[in-house]
């Protein structure tokens, strides 16, 4: 039924109704609410209550339209969505090794990783979704335009892509409870993310490349960045290198991060950094 209606309509119209679909949201899912709420609150101190709330709004009605563009670019054929793209940075991709393109968890990172991988092959790490239908159509709509789908855990086949000179998308922006990770500094909150970009990049002797994916409109700009510099060296200045890149990138467009995570998370009393060499 949505591909039909993909084929019929303008794709500006399911934008319209992903914004609707975010502001019914905005009004029903009142967990997820209160978690951006607080979430804003954090990150932005100086604003107002009603500001804040203006922008939690906007925040859901880019909610809505990143559902609604999954769904969209899972049904398409790939060729004619194209002109949505402005691409910029391709030619800092190295030639010759393997590379991870590190972005970060926005509304649009669905159809931003597809629409990139229409210009460039690519592979990209995913973790499962604990609904299994929404899973199983996520990594059917995945593989129609990706070179592989490597689960988040699988480090083994990771690896071997990045040996085979192969560009693979990574988001780094969040910690998992399994893996290394520190805690850094990001929008003036200790926040834990994960570590395994750094020790990936040490391992494998491969360049670490930001990637941002901006909704415009109707249209998305996606920007490649030269390679950080000196990244597998040092995994907490890695990490940290990384989040003020990220809160730069989420200071133009706040509305597009992914604040309905729970982000700011507490420490617990005896925390520390979860490195291991």
């Amino acid at each position: 039924m949505f591909k039909v209606l993909a084929y019929l309509l303008p794709f500006r119209f399911f934008l319209w109704a992903g914004r609707r679909l975010g502001e019914i949201s905005f009004i029903l899912a009142r967990d997820k609410r209160q978690i951006v709420l607080k979430n804003l609150e954090k990150a932005f101190p100086d604003f107002s209550p009603e500001q804040i709330k203006s922008l939690a709004l906007k925040h859901f009605r880019s909610l809505g339209m990143g559902l609604v563009e999954s769904l969209y670019i899972w049904n398409s054929n790939g060729e004619n969505l194209k002109p949505l793209a402005k691409v910029q940075g391709l030619d800092n991709l190295p030639d010759d090794k393997g590379a991870l393109l590190m972005f970060f968890h926005t509304t649009s990172l669905e159809i931003g990783g597809i629409l990139l991988a229409l210009f460039t092959p690519l592979s990209a790490v995913y973790r499962k979704q604990n609904n299994s239908k929404f899973n199983h159509k996520m990594e059917k709509g995945r593989r129609k335009f990706l070179q592989s789908i490597i689960g988040s855990e699988d480090l083994r086949t990771l690896l071997k892509h990045l040996k085979q000179h192969k560009k693979v998308l990574y988001a780094s922006d969040q910690h998992s409870t399994r893996g290394n990770w520190t805690f850094v500094d990001f929008f003036g909150q200790k926040t834990a993310v994960t570590t395994a970009a750094s020790r990936i990049a040490r391992t494998s002797k491969i360049q670490v490349l930001p990637l941002s994916i901006r909704r415009e409109k109707s249209t998305y700009r996606i920007t490649i960045y030269p390679a950080f510099k000196n990244f597998g060296d040092n995994p907490k200045q890695d990490a940290q290198t990384m989040m003020n890149w990220v809160e730069k990138e989420v200071r133009q467009v706040p509305e597009q991060y992914f604040w309905v995570h729970n982000i700011f998370k507490p420490a617990p009393k005896d925390s520390y950094d979860r490195l291991i060499p």
